[in-house]
């Protein structure tokens, strides 16, 4: 998780920084400096915050597998934490999804890396499997109601 929060933040150094992290001024002696827009700034930030919610999603699915209580899978903690899964991963999609539109019609050429473009589909994907882990607490919440229910009877 370190390492792709670290590749989010050095391929948007530039825009949020205002300079480029990879090169030095040994490499470009020219005074011409990367000016972002406000928009590139807004874009870049609202990856950042989509990478940041995949990660803490990718947590709580560690998490929920860490748990010595795997066995019993109606925990309130394993619900808890994969609704909260879900949700970060649907938020992280719908981020991608955005900068996945957006990113085309703002001819963003200056940036460090512009051939590392989100994919429309992996925006998609990501949401479906968000809205998954969502469901799936639902289900295991609705379950265990029922299972409550069933101990209580004969």
């Amino acid at each position: 998780m370190v390492i792709m929060i670290g590749n989010v933040v050095f391929n948007f150094s530039d825009v949020i920084l205002g300079k480029n992290l990879f090169l030095s001024t040994a490499h470009s002696p020219t005074s011409d400096v990367f000016s972002p827009s406000v928009l590139e700034k807004i874009m870049a930030g609202i990856s950042i915050i989509g990478m940041l919610s995949f990660c803490i999603g990718v947590f709580f699915i560690m998490k929920v597998l860490k748990t010595n209580t795997l066995i019993d899978y109606f925990s309130e903690q394993i619900i808890e934490d994969l609704k909260k899964a879900g949700l970060c991963i649907t938020l992280s999609g719908v981020f991608s999804f955005l900068v996945s539109i957006i990113h085309p019609f703002l001819a963003l050429q200056r940036m460090i890396f512009p051939e590392q473009r989100i994919s429309l589909t992996l925006a998609i994907l990501s949401i479906i499997i968000g809205i998954f882990f969502m469901l799936l607490s639902k289900v295991l919440f609705k379950a265990r109601g029922l299972k409550l229910e069933n101990d209580l009877t004969i």
